[in-house]
């Protein structure tokens, strides 16, 4: 149930959001690329949730959650790092 609201949410409104940001504001070249790696991190989970639901996978679904984990704790570290 929780992942079916969170892939709503990610499909239908945060990756929308996100791409508006882009496409219609007025934003440095950092800040877009901050953005469009947001929106390649949220598809890519919404793409795990959706393969879950097959057989057979939720071993590599798991093991991808660990390397989205570790992405995302890179990322941050990169962005802390630059401010």
């Amino acid at each position: 149930m929780i992942a079916e609201i969170t892939c709503f949410v990610t499909k239908g409104i945060a990756i929308p959001v996100f791409v508006g940001i882009v496409l219609y504001s007025d934003q440095d070249a950092l800040t877009v690329k901050y953005i469009l790696t947001a929106i390649v991190i949220i598809s890519c989970y919404t793409f795990m949730t959706v393969i879950n639901r097959l057989p057979k996978v939720g071993l590599y679904t798991h093991m991808l959650n660990k390397v989205r984990i570790s992405i995302m704790l890179f990322i941050l570290l990169i962005i802390w790092v630059r401010k």
